[in-house]
């Protein structure tokens, strides 16, 4: 699994989807829509701040 991919999330456990939200985090915020939806869609779940979106 490509470490910034959002492609295998689903089968990571629970403390990998966390700390993978935690190093997306910055490049959500850098990169925009695609990466800062799924970011959005699954941070509260983990206890992690939503983004607000810039565009």
């Amino acid at each position: 699994m490509n470490e910034n991919s959002w492609y295998d999330f689903e089968k990571l456990s629970d403390d990998a989807k966390k700390n993978f939200l935690i190093r997306m985090k910055p490049i959500a915020e850098r990169t925009g829509r695609t990466d800062l939806i799924l970011y959005n869609k699954y941070a509260e779940q983990f206890g992690l701040i939503k983004i607000k979106p810039f565009f």
